[in-house]
């Protein structure tokens, strides 16, 4: 320890005692003079997969776009008759994989997941989150407890209102300021009008999977309110008053992913078996649009295989540099 000239005296001596104290000594007396100094307690620790460092606390730390949560936004149930659980399914490898490159895998979240934890729990080890969503729940509320309900026939911006709602609780419950979505299909128009509706506040980037950005049409448009939910159908059909409304609008000012499946047939223009590439396309300055170059094989549709990163990595490549851009 140094002191300026004007404060030196020259019959002291400085000690540097372990950094616990400083004493000053007169040589001439043998009484101590101690200089207090207070040291942060350590911060606590947070152990995950089989490391310990310290919890995610500082603002710093909670604010790092790389710790912020996944979250996964399912798309339009092909039968209707199927679980709402099932849509959340569709997911379970992509998770696996980000379990792999240190994502923590929480599971699933739904409108009627209740805030009951304190805020912040799921966010403080230094592991990111990965979630899965649902808006086909809601909740109804009785004298003494809730129901949930399963409701998988309402139109996009119903679905985009819930997802709000979820953003939210995960929000509380990360303790982070911003999320990232990952959506396939009908999820990334949930999530577009979402964004639409409230602002890219609590989105830090999007990236879409099969989204039909511009609408489906052809036979698949005549057969998804058949066999799916006729209003979600309706608000997909090519020239819908929701498609043109989404489409008016500019897009968030966020780093956009769209990544498209080419190589299926579709009344002669190519497209992934469900959407074709030219109604997947975003154009604009954010947007980084992909090709994924691949095949339809009967009932097995290029559309839901791209979500499976073992029959195409390349997809999940995508996804994880996506995640780690700055």
């Amino acid at each position: 320890m140094i002191l300026p000239e004007s404060c030196q005296k020259p019959n002291i001596t400085y000690y540097d005692l372990n950094n616990e104290s400083i004493e000053l000594i007169e040589e001439e007396e043998t009484m101590p003079v101690k200089i207090g100094i207070e040291f942060d307690e350590p911060l606590p620790k947070c152990c995950v997969f089989g490391k310990c460092s310290p919890c995610c606390l500082s603002e710093e730390c909670i604010n790092d776009p790389s710790k912020f949560p996944v979250v996964f936004v399912h798309g339009h149930s092909v039968n209707k008759k199927t679980s709402a659980d099932y849509s959340l399914d569709v997911f379970n490898k992509l998770q696996k994989e980000l379990e792999k490159d240190g994502y923590l895998n929480a599971g699933s979240i739904s409108l009627y997941t209740p805030v009951d934890t304190s805020p912040g729990v799921w966010g403080l080890s230094q592991a990111p989150v990965s979630i899965k969503a649902s808006y086909y729940f809601d909740v109804f509320k009785e004298p003494e407890n809730y129901v949930v309900v399963q409701t998988k026939s309402e139109n996009i911006d119903t679905y985009a209102l819930r997802l709000r709602e979820i953003i939210q609780t995960i929000k509380h419950r990360t303790g982070k300021p911003k999320v990232i979505l990952i959506a396939h299909s009908m999820g990334g128009l949930v999530s577009r009008r979402y964004l639409q509706i409230f602002g890219e506040e609590d989105v830090e980037k999007l990236i879409m999977i099969g989204t039909p950005n511009h609408g489906i049409e052809g036979n698949i448009a005549h057969i998804c309110p058949i066999i799916g939910d006729k209003y979600a159908c309706r608000d997909m059909a090519v020239n819908s008053l929701f498609m043109n409304k989404l489409n008016r609008g500019e897009l968030p000012n966020i780093e956009t992913y769209m990544i498209i499946g080419n190589g299926c047939q579709m009344d002669g223009q190519p497209g992934d078996g469900t959407v074709l590439v030219k109604n997947a396309k975003l154009e604009g300055n954010i947007v980084k649009n992909f090709i994924i170059n691949g095949t339809c094989d009967g009932l097995k549709m290029l559309h839901s295989k791209m979500i499976d990163p073992q029959l195409y990595p390349e997809v999940y490549e995508i996804i994880k540099q996506a995640l780690l851009a700055k």
